[in-house]
């Protein structure tokens, strides 16, 4: 849902998750001795166990821990002070220092930035502009929904920036500039397709 741009909102959320993770490396940092000595499977599944039981504070379980690619791979279950059990699987460096989510296979995320980018080229060519507020979500979304590079689409309402958004006759946020024209947004990479012709292809043109 379009915010108006006189609005605003909050960022808190985003600045606790990244207090979390800044928290969970420096638990697993002394956790070591700080130097790049391997550690054996089970210390690190201990880690892993004490890690989540400070996070969650409920019971943790590794259900099935091996290496892959050279980490541990951990699949764990979480079992919540309400009694809901979730099941994650986490990846954890061999000296215990770092872990993520998600492994990233970098021949698929090179093929993914490439489109990406060259999709927000073909939208710089045609002098797209998104219109928005850093603290909306709906801007937000749009940005996020056409990818990596969408920021250099980007135009800030806020601030001084303001009177500007106020002069081009943007009402509210996000709105898409396109062909002379404000459309309310956030519209589906679709929407950009049929009616700007950029498409998320390598070479940013119809396949």
């Amino acid at each position: 849902m379009a915010q108006q741009i006189n609005k605003s909102g909050t960022l808190g959320y985003k600045i606790l998750v990244a207090v979390l993770v800044i928290v969970i490396a420096a638990l697993f940092y002394t956790q070591t001795t700080g130097s790049t000595t391997m550690i054996d499977k089970a210390k690190a599944e201990q880690n892993t166990k004490d890690l989540y039981k400070i996070i969650t504070g409920g019971d943790v379980e590794i259900m099935k821990a091996e290496e892959v690619s050279g980490v541990y791979r951990m699949s764990i279950r979480i079992k919540s002070t309400t009694g809901t059990d979730t099941l994650q699987d986490i990846y954890v460096t061999k000296d215990g220092q770092y872990f993520s989510t998600v492994l990233v296979n970098l021949e698929a995320q090179k093929t993914v930035l490439a489109v990406q980018s060259a999709f927000t080229q073909c939208l710089l060519g045609k002098k797209v502009v998104i219109f928005g507020l850093s603290t909306d979500q709906a801007t937000q979304v749009q940005l996020q929904s056409l990818g990596a590079f969408s920021t250099n689409l980007y135009f800030d309402c806020s601030g001084q920036n303001l009177a500007v958004c106020q002069q081009l006759n943007i009402t509210s946020v996000p709105t898409i500039f396109v062909n002379g024209v404000n459309v309310p947004g956030p519209q589906s990479v679709q929407w950009f397709e049929q009616n700007i012709g950029c498409y998320m292809t390598m070479n940013g043109t119809a396949p």
